[in-house]
């Protein structure tokens, strides 16, 4: 064994920080990918930070950080393409 890496649990303030990182990402995500703005308000960062710390917590620190693209994924995505699929024409979301 080379060297031995110890993880620290994740804090509440640490998660909101990743919620914040990986909801910047989705944001140009969409503006690039679909070219759609997405707006992501600072209140919702932080529920889903503090909601992936607590699950994270639960897990016994099982999850880490990767608990809040998770969580985005079940949460945000799932709605925004609902969301985009609604508000387009017919003939552009069915083939």
């Amino acid at each position: 064994i080379r060297r031995i890496v110890v993880f620290c649990p994740l804090s509440e303030e640490a998660m909101i920080g990743i919620a914040r990182h990986v909801c910047r990402r989705l944001i140009d995500q969409w503006r690039r990918k679909r070219d759609i703005v997405v707006e992501i308000s600072e209140d919702v960062v932080t529920a889903i930070g503090r909601l992936g710390h607590r699950r994270n917590e639960e897990s016994r620190q099982q999850e880490g950080g990767r608990i809040i693209q998770k969580l985005l994924d079940d949460i945000l995505q799932d709605r925004l393409q609902r969301l985009m699929h609604a508000e387009l024409p017919h003939h552009l979301t069915h083939e």
